[in-house]
C-alpha cells in the first residue's frame, strides 16, 4: 500500500502532538503544508504551499529544505520562475471542470477550490501520484464555533517562529458571511475528492469538512503501525 500524511494547520494536531505523533511517524512519508515545518522535530519528505507571499517570507528557510532533501512542491506564480530549479511548480485552477483526479499529473493541472486551498492542491497532488490512502492532519476547516480562535497548531509560536500565516485566528474565514453557523459554500469543493477510490482519512474528529471519514489518533496510530 502507498500512503502518505499530510500535516495541515488546523488546531486538532495538538492531541497527535500530546500522544506522540512525532515519534509515531517519523521515517513516514510527510508533506508539511506552509508553515507546518518550522514547527515539526525533523524535516517532512515534501514542503509544499500555494500563497506567493508564504514564499517570500520563507524563501530563505525553503532554499535550506531544499539543500537538506526536502521536495518543494507549489502553485505556478511569476515570483517562483527563478526557481525552477529548486520547486516543482504546478499550473492551478479554481474550477471544478478542471480537475482531473488520478489523472492531473499527466494533466499538468492541480484543483485546488475556489478559495484557494494548500490542502486542496495537496490532496489533488497526492490523488495525481497515486497514493493508495491519504492520511490529512489538521484539516480542521476552520475552529468548532466562531468563538474559538485557536485555528492553528502552531498559532502560539507565530513570533517565536517567525510564521506567516493568513489564516491563523481567523475563523472566520470558514464561515458563511451572514451566518457564523454555516460553514463557507466553497467547503464542498473538496467533494470532488472524496469521490476518488482513493481512501482519505480525516484524522481530526473536530473537523468540519464531512467528506472524509473522521479517525481518531488512536485509530490513525493503529493503522499507520500495521502498514
Amino acid at each position: 500500500m502507498k500512503s502518505i500524511i499530510i500535516v495541515g494547520g488546523g488546531a486538532s494536531i495538538r492531541e497527535g502532538v500530546d500522544k506522540g505523533l512525532w515519534d509515531k511517524i517519523k521515517g513516514k512519508e510527510i508533506i508539511a503544508l506552509n508553515s507546518s515545518y518550522k514547527v515539526m522535530p525533523y524535516e517532512p519528505s515534501i514542503e509544499m504551499w500555494v500563497d506567493k507571499d508564504f514564499f517570500l517570507h520563507d524563501i530563505d528557510e525553503l532554499q535550506k529544505l531544499q539543500m537538506k532533501g526536502v521536495k518543494l512542491v507549489a502553485k505556478e506564480h511569476v515570483k517562483l520562475k527563478p526557481f525552477l530549479d529548486l520547486i516543482e511548480i504546478w499550473p492551478t485552477s479554481r474550477e471544478a471542470h478542471n480537475y482531473f483526479g488520478k489523472d492531473s499529473i499527466n494533466k499538468r493541472m492541480m484543483y485546488y477550490g475556489r478559495q484557494g486551498l494548500s490542502g486542496a492542491f495537496a490532496l489533488c497532488y497526492c490523488i495525481g501520484c497515486g497514493y493508495d490512502t491519504i492520511y490529512a492532519l489538521g484539516y480542521d476547516f476552520g475552529s468548532p464555533n466562531i468563538e474559538q480562535k485557536f485555528t492553528h497548531w502552531y498559532q502560539d509560536s507565530l513570533l517565536e517562529k517567525n510564521i506567516y500565516s493568513a489564516g491563523a485566528g481567523h475563523p472566520e474565514l470558514y464561515v458563511a458571511p451572514n451566518n457564523p453557523n454555516v460553514p463557507i459554500s466553497f467547503m464542498e469543493d473538496f467533494k470532488l475528492f472524496a469521490n476518488e477510490d482513493t481512501k482519505i482519512y480525516n484524522v481530526s474528529l473536530i473537523s468540519n469538512l464531512p467528506y472524509f471519514p473522521k479517525i481518531s489518533y488512536d485509530e490513525f496510530f493503529e493503522r499507520i503501525s500495521n502498514e
